[in-house]
């Protein structure tokens, strides 16, 4: 089985996070690395409320077939140590946006 990795590569339907470092850069580029940067470009929130931010991918180029499945990985932290923050991943596809678990981050 042939596996395909595609990384964020322009900005999506949903741009909604509402910080990233370094300030001005556009948040897909912030998160499109091969190796994780650990939190040297990045995008967050600290209010408390669900954002979303949701990049566009490129297309295929020269695979073909049924697509059997689809993974999704993020990378999340919390710097608060008093509460555990939650966090859920968003994919858009066809038009329809489906939401992951939320899961909690510790």
């Amino acid at each position: 089985m042939t596996i395909l990795t595609l990384r964020p590569s322009g900005v999506g339907s949903v741009t909604d996070i509402e910080n990233e470092t370094p300030v001005s850069e556009a948040h897909w580029s912030l998160v499109d690395e091969v190796s994780a940067d650990e939190n040297t470009t990045r995008v967050w929130t600290c209010d408390g409320v669900y954002h979303a931010d949701v990049y566009a991918l490129p297309d295929h180029t020269t695979e073909t077939g049924v697509i059997n499945s689809v993974t999704l990985y993020q990378r999340t932290r919390t710097t608060n140590s008093g509460n555990a923050a939650k966090a859920k991943a968003a994919l858009y596809i066809n038009s329809t946006l489906y939401y992951g678990s939320i899961e909690s981050i510790i």
